[in-house]
């Protein structure tokens, strides 16, 4: 038996959200650069969230050149690739639109979310965009 330990970087606080079932807020950014981990449930996370604007204009007012991909990604508990995220669309950053959230699970979703420490997004390696697959981990 083994057991592994790793640094998520350093936090400055966490915070434990308890969110009631078919529960959908809708286009939001996140507050920080933060790790959110699920305990229970389930969330789906459309980004950037889809535009009802066939023109691609962003949410600044700007006409985009191409309208961006949309990827869709289900976190939920089981295994590091399905159950963590760490988010980083913050308003302040963002050049696209915010992510579009919905918690469709028939139960309560779980979640602890750790905020980095001055917005500092870990180490780590991009492999490539939209969620991760079943041979990632």
């Amino acid at each position: 038996m083994s057991a592994w330990n790793y640094f998520i970087g350093n936090t400055t606080s966490a915070t434990w959200s308890i969110i009631e079932p078919d529960t959908t807020p809708g286009e939001a950014w996140a507050p920080a650069i933060q790790l959110t981990m699920v305990m229970n449930g389930l969330i789906r996370i459309t980004a950037p969230a889809p535009s009802i604007d066939p023109d691609c204009i962003d949410f600044l007012g700007n006409k985009l050149p191409t309208c961006p991909q949309i990827n869709v990604a289900y976190v939920m508990p089981g295994t590091l690739a399905s159950s963590v995220i760490i988010a980083a669309d913050m308003q302040n950053t963002s050049t696209l639109r915010g992510h579009f959230t919905e918690f469709p699970s028939n139960e309560q979703t779980v979640l602890v979310q750790a905020r980095f420490a001055n917005n500092v997004i870990p180490e780590h390696v991009v492999l490539h965009d939209g969620p991760c697959t079943e041979n990632q981990s």
